[in-house]
């Protein structure tokens, strides 16, 4: 194993900030599974797998990996192809017992493939032993954490694969900026859904699947041979687990800076600096929180700069940009994702940049830069609410100058009002495409996306260059028509 790597999986198994949360009694990071399958324990552990044939079930690849899925994850017999569906040790019964003889289960005892947990419970690093690769396989465990589903349905991991491919399409514009590639999403369908019981507390995500979903990930690009840098998550880097040993600390100290000046201009903006680009140039809104958002040290434990993203759960497109810059993606967005083209999946996009924003960049990431520094007594308590109420402000500003009819009032407190719907309306010029103003439109060759409430009077349409037409209402977006797909419709009528 690299160095690189083997550094970054020690400190997301032994150097991780759950006991920055102690104080924290509404959310629980613990999920109640055996000793041997949690981070802490650096486990090393052979994991089953069902063998499933090509074309008999639902897989998305990248298919500029097909080579490395080929020699390091797919798996030949008698002439035939499989790919191996991975099943997390503490779920095995359950999908045996669900699938039954529909695919062979390849038992841990017979598996080709290890693995040891990240910080995630969830997300496994996981080695083929006869080629010796490693990668990332996000699997299902039948429990919750956060009031959140670990178990993970197929739509789920196909929308993951497809938010991260539009999030690698932009890489190379933004400098200093990586991520780790979901590169494939494999799926297994049973022959009637598993519906969870009450004792699955599942605020988010659904208590009954038919198709569940891995997320393969991709490691070798970023945890290269260089070993004069190390990548940490923030959610390791902010540890308080050893004292003698916090990582965030040594950054700190190694600036030579006042803790305010190093943490404010040379920690946290250069980081928000590649999120804020990532929405304001793209329309991407990523769920930046502490455990997602991960940095490059150098041996001197000074932050090179720059950032790495994991993890396209909750990934945001901002109705306002995203569509007119990347029509073809987001064309296929409305194909595959019926249930994110509802008005109230329109609205909410907006409101879920906001989330990610707010309330994983600041409430997340910023917390718990600021409680390891309070723990570490490095500022007291009141030097980290005025530190974190300087950051607030120049995030509210930031926002203000893309979202025009974004209203600050309703951000003069350190929180963020969830649910407000503040950031729902668009302002036309928002619109990054030129417009051209028309008359009239045969509605019936275009399909309609509410992006605002229906109950605002439309009282301008105009044309775009992606051959969409947007209505308005006093220059605020309220609709957006895409030339129909009519080979792909069948209309019910009812008489």
């Amino acid at each position: 194993m690299r160095v690189k790597l083997e550094k970054f999986i020690y400190s997301e198994q032994v150097k991780n900030n759950y006991s920055l949360y102690k104080n924290d009694n509404s959310i629980s990071f613990i999920l109640d599974i055996p000793e041997e399958y949690k981070p802490s324990s650096q486990n090393v552990f052979k994991i089953g797998y069902f063998l499933i044939p090509f074309g008999k079930d639902k897989i998305q690849i990248d298919e500029t990996q097909k080579g490395f899925f080929e020699k390091h994850i797919f798996i030949e017999r008698k002439g035939s192809v499989y790919y191996p569906f991975f099943v997390h040790p503490t779920s095995e019964k359950i999908f045996t017992d669900w699938i039954a003889d529909k695919y062979e289960f390849i038992s841990p005892e017979k598996s080709i493939f290890e693995a040891t947990p990240t910080s995630s419970y969830r997300s496994l690093v996981v080695k083929n032993i006869y080629t010796s690769e490693y990668f990332i396989v996000k699997v299902s465990i039948f429990g919750n954490v956060a009031n959140g589903a670990r178990q993970i349905d197929w739509t789920s991991a196909d929308g993951q694969f497809f938010f991260s491919k539009c999030t690698a399409n932009i890489v190379s514009k933004i400098d200093d900026f990586s991520i780790l590639k979901d590169i494939g999403a494999f799926g297994i369908t049973g022959d009637y859904p598993i519906h969870f019981s009450k004792k699955y507390n599942i605020t988010y995500g659904p208590n009954k699947i038919k198709s569940f979903g891995n997320v393969i990930r991709r490691l070798d690009n970023i945890f290269d041979d260089n070993e004069g840098t190390a990548i940490y998550s923030i959610v390791s880097l902010t540890s308080v687990v050893d004292k003698n040993d916090c990582y965030f600390q040594k950054i700190y100290l190694a600036s030579g800076k006042e803790f305010e000046d190093f943490f404010i201009n040379d920690f946290i903006m250069p980081i928000f600096e590649k999120f804020f680009e990532i929405f304001s140039r793209f329309g991407i809104s990523l769920e930046c929180h502490c455990q997602n958002t991960l940095i490059e040290i150098s041996k001197d434990w000074k932050f090179t700069g720059r950032v790495v993203y994991r993890d396209f759960d909750i990934t945001s497109l901002d109705r306002a940009r995203f569509p007119f810059l990347f029509p073809e993606d987001w064309k296929e967005y409305c194909r595959n994702r019926l249930d994110r083209t509802s008005l109230y999946s329109n609205l909410s996009a907006r409101e879920e940049s906001g989330k990610n924003f707010f309330a994983q960049f600041i409430g997340s990431l910023v917390h718990a830069c600021l409680l390891c520094a309070v723990e570490m007594k490095i500022i007291t308590s009141e030097q980290s609410n005025q530190i974190n109420k300087k950051i607030f402000d120049i995030f509210v500003e930031k926002i203000s100058s893309i979202i025009p009819l974004y209203d600050r009032k309703l951000n003069e407190k350190t929180a963020w009002p969830y649910g407000q719907n503040i950031y729902k309306d668009i302002d036309i010029s928002e619109i990054p495409v030129k417009l051209s103003k028309i008359s009239s439109f045969d509605e019936d060759l275009y399909e309609k996306f509410w992006i605002n409430s229906p109950e605002l009077k439309i009282d301008s349409y105009y044309k775009t260059e992606q051959d969409y037409i947007l209505g308005f209402s006093n220059n605020i977006f309220t609709s957006l028509y895409m030339k129909r797909e009519l080979e792909n419709e069948c209309e019910i009528l009812v008489e």
